[in-house]
């Protein structure tokens, strides 16, 4: 089961961000959920090194120079063991450096019904591509 999980944490004070630092700071949080999740099952979205799968940048707080940087990645883990596992070691994430970590993870229930709203979508462009064919063949006299 693919299991998708978007992890926000603060990375730095607003006056500390660079590039460089962003970076290195996306990198190192990267490479903590790596660690806190590979005993889940197989790790997807997580880069070696960058922020290619960082989703969302704020400045949260206080205005001015007190403002911190927040940011927010994406990945999955895959398991054939049990979810709970995936949400037990969210909920055990423990870090020095990204202390205000949060997660957000899809259940089972909403996974279904992403895949029900997908197959939905699918059926109505299929009926959709079939409409426009239909209504060709009646106005050519053919239906």
């Amino acid at each position: 089961m693919l299991i998708p999980i978007q992890a926000s944490t603060q990375l730095m004070g607003h006056a500390a961000l660079t590039s460089h630092a962003l970076d290195e700071a996306v990198t190192a949080f990267n490479s903590e959920l790596a660690q806190a999740f590979q005993p889940a099952g197989q790790l997807i979205g997580i880069p070696a090194a960058g922020i290619s799968n960082l989703v969302r940048l704020d400045a949260t707080g206080a205005v001015g120079p007190l403002a911190v940087v927040s940011a927010t990645v994406a990945l999955a883990v895959v398991t054939d063991d049990d979810p709970q596992r995936v949400h037990d070691l969210a909920g055990g994430f423990t870090s020095t450096r990204f202390p205000a970590t949060t997660f957000d993870i899809l259940t089972r229930e909403q996974l279904e019904r992403l895949q029900g709203l997908g197959d939905f979508a699918n059926a109505h462009a299929a009926a959709l591509r079939q409409a426009a064919g239909r209504i060709t063949d009646i106005a050519a006299g053919q239906g």
